[in-house]
């Protein structure tokens, strides 16, 4: 496994899809062509919910590939094509626990510094120190340098953690000497000095940083000139809509589906959905005895239009949707158990034949003369989806009350397993709600073993016979409802050409979008040629 490429795929416990959908966009923007200041191009991109030390671990996003590069990274929309970043070649031991990697041996930093295998060691060190961990390197054991190119990590279990495409690599001889303890306060984050295709020109403090073209990027030298970063703080929806629509920017990202809506009918604008590796699942605590009969589980799925929702939260036709979770690695070619289908009938007979009848004609089914009335935790975010199942349910007689609460609150609620039933924020549903550790107990320990061996495999061929198990077996034990992919909005002037290749339109979670691909974007006729 000498070649820069290599077939590899990651473990999900949600599904990806990438989708182009230009729909409402006319060619005709000759009114507002994109600005040329002080003889540059410059794209100028709206990011929410950020600061000027969006390159920085605070906020560990996706804008840090425009200046920090990681070993490797991924072709197209793809999360199984390799190619190296840093890294030229990489082989991993018999027993994928030692990886020998060696690096590009034509990448320096902005400030002319070769970056080298000690960049990678200090890195590695700097993230597992005690006053830091931050994410990317908890499952090295440690690196050792073979010379200025090529070094070895030795892993703590069998893993491909080397072709994780999300820890970048920092330089040793600007932060050597600097505090870890203040690590996540370095100056260094509101002024970096990176590897990657943009370095830093300025920043101006909450309100946006300024970006150059590296022209010693070892890909060659990015189309665009500049790129101008004006952050707004919280969710931006119709504002963000309006900037665009007044020609103070060419690029929104992170807008909801419904948000982006508002621009379905106007020219000159493309609008890129982007579905990542999150999505939401309201999780039924299956040690209440309500909940711990399948017939019960699998009636609420089958009672519950999961393509509806989707259209009422604005996604296009033909998302996906499943109950069970799934190995996937082409984003166009989702592999994916099959959903339980929308059928009240079904749901009402499974029900009926667990106990469950409206004995007093009130509309709400009972049993032993207990009504069939839960309370769902969830956060603000979720309360769309929320009352979309309540009223899918109320319709089979079953009353679900909600409670919105804080995310820190919810998140506490489930570990702790108090709860009925939950939305709970970032859960992967594979390991967290039927693991071993699984904070509700073991459902069943098959499932918890195939899921376990699914999630932990190295080999890639392995993985998938393993998955196909374990997500086959997941979907029949139905421990929680799939409720919709998590999914954003980027929208831009259709003069801006190649969003949606190299990597761009992916999941956060696969290394690079909206922003890890601007070095390969141009403006309309004037693409360079890179090398």
């Amino acid at each position: 496994m000498t070649d820069a490429r290599m077939r590899r795929c990651r473990t999900l416990g949600s599904m990806l899809v990438a989708l182009v959908c230009t729909s409402g966009c006319q060619p005709d923007r000759s009114d507002r062509a994109l600005p040329m200041e002080d003889g540059l191009r410059t794209v100028r991109v709206l990011y929410s919910g950020a600061n000027e030390q969006v390159f920085g671990p605070v906020w560990d996003d996706s804008p840090k590939f425009l200046i920090f590069q990681p070993l490797v990274t991924y072709e197209a929309n793809t999360c199984s094509d390799i190619v190296g970043g840093l890294a030229a070649r990489w082989d991993p031991s018999p027993d994928w626990k030692t990886w020998t990697i060696e690096l590009r041996s034509d990448v320096r930093w902005h400030d002319g510094v070769p970056v080298t295998s000690a960049d990678v060691a200090f890195t590695v060190a700097l993230l597992n120190d005690p006053a830091v961990l931050a994410y990317g390197a908890g499952p090295v054991d440690s690196v050792e340098i073979l010379d200025s190119l090529r070094f070895r990590i030795h892993l703590k279990r069998p893993s491909d953690w080397p072709l994780d495409g999300w820890p970048v690599v920092y330089p040793k001889h600007l932060l050597d000497d600097l505090d870890p303890a203040e690590f996540y306060e370095w100056e260094f984050w509101t002024r970096p000095v990176g590897n990657g295709p943009f370095r830093y020109v300025r920043h101006v403090p909450a309100t946006m940083v300024e970006l150059e073209a590296n022209p010693d990027y070892y890909l060659g030298r990015p189309s665009i000139d500049r790129v101008r970063i004006q952050f707004k703080i919280g969710g931006q929806g119709q504002s963000g809509a309006l900037e665009l629509l007044a020609g103070n920017v060419d690029m929104v990202t992170r807008l909801s589906p419904i948000q982006a809506g508002m621009l379905d009918d106007e020219p000159g604008l493309n609008s890129y959905y982007v579905y990542q590796a999150l999505s939401v699942w309201l999780i039924w605590n299956f040690t209440d005895p309500r909940f711990s009969d399948l017939r019960v589980r699998q009636a609420l799925a089958h009672a519950t239009d999961r393509v509806e929702l989707q259209r009422v939260l604005g996604f296009p036709d033909g998302v996906p949707v499943t109950d069970g979770v799934f190995f996937l690695c082409d984003p166009q070619n989702i592999q994916a158990p099959e959903p339980y289908a929308y059928d009240p009938e079904r749901a009402q007979t499974l029900l009926a034949e667990a106990g469950w009848r409206d004995g007093d004609s009130d509309g709400v089914l009972d049993r032993d003369g207990e009504p069939f009335a839960f309370t769902l935790l969830l956060q603000r975010r979720g309360v769309t989806a929320a009352v979309f199942v309540q009223e899918q349910l109320r319709r089979i007689g079953i009353e679900m009350r909600l409670q919105v609460l804080n995310g820190n609150v919810v998140k506490l609620r489930f570990e702790a397993g108090d709860f009925e039933a939950i939305i709970a924020p970032v859960v992967t549903p594979e390991r967290t709600v039927v693991g071993m550790d699984s904070p509700l107990g073991l459902l069943d320990r098959e499932l918890a073993r195939a899921v376990e061996a699914a999630t932990t495999e190295p080999d890639l061929d392995r993985r998938l016979r393993l998955w196909n198990i374990a997500g086959d077996r997941y979907r029949d034990f139905a421990p929680a409802l799939f409720l919709h992919s998590v999914m954003s909005v980027l929208i831009a002037d259709e003069r801006l050409m190649g969003i949606g290749d190299h990597g761009m339109i992916v999941r956060r979670m696969a290394w690079r979008h909206a922003f890890g691909g601007l070095e390969h974007l141009w403006v309309g006729d004037d693409r360079r040629v890179m090398r």
